[in-house]
């Protein structure tokens, strides 16, 4: 009785620590075909491809498929890009513009099996959370695509 009640309260405290994504976010001022081409270029150069069954154009929602690192002892990671693309409202600074808001995140899983490393099935795949280095490094290039700044700042320098 003492080994399921721990294994309740191991199982209710994982579903509780699971929270959903917190995407980053950036304004582009183009038209929706230019910000969407752009960030389909900026994901595809990086590795992470458009599936053509999960994205939507139409709905405006990106889903790369999943990019696979296999590697073993349950050391196998996956990642995804996720992308939305809202209309924002327009600003001053943009007059006679459209006004795109483009969220996304990289998905991040791993396999916890040590025995499945190389041959990982569906099932062996574990959340792992997001992968907020993929996401910053993204950032950048997205940033530069679409003409802003990076926004990065200088480290002091060493006196």
């Amino acid at each position: 009785m003492r080994r399921f009640a721990f294994v309740c309260l191991a199982v209710s405290l994982a579903a509780a620590c699971s929270s959903p994504p917190t995407p980053l976010e950036l304004e582009v001022p183009l038209g929706f075909g230019e910000t969407w081409e752009h960030f389909a270029d900026v994901a595809e150069r990086s590795g992470f491809r458009m599936d053509p069954v999960a994205s939507d154009r139409g709905l405006r929602i990106f889903i790369s498929r999943w990019r696979e690192s296999p590697a073993p002892f349950g050391k196998g990671v996956r990642t995804r890009l996720q992308g939305r693309f809202e209309r924002a409202e327009p600003k001053p600074e943009h007059v006679g513009k459209e006004l795109w808001r483009l969220e996304y995140y990289v998905e991040r899983q791993i396999v916890t099996d040590i025995s499945r490393g190389f041959e990982a099935e569906e099932d062996d795949w574990s959340d792992d959370g997001q992968d907020g280095e993929r996401e910053q490094i993204l950032l950048g290039q997205l940033r530069l695509r679409y003409g802003q700044a990076l926004g990065i700042q200088p480290r002091s320098a060493p006196r």
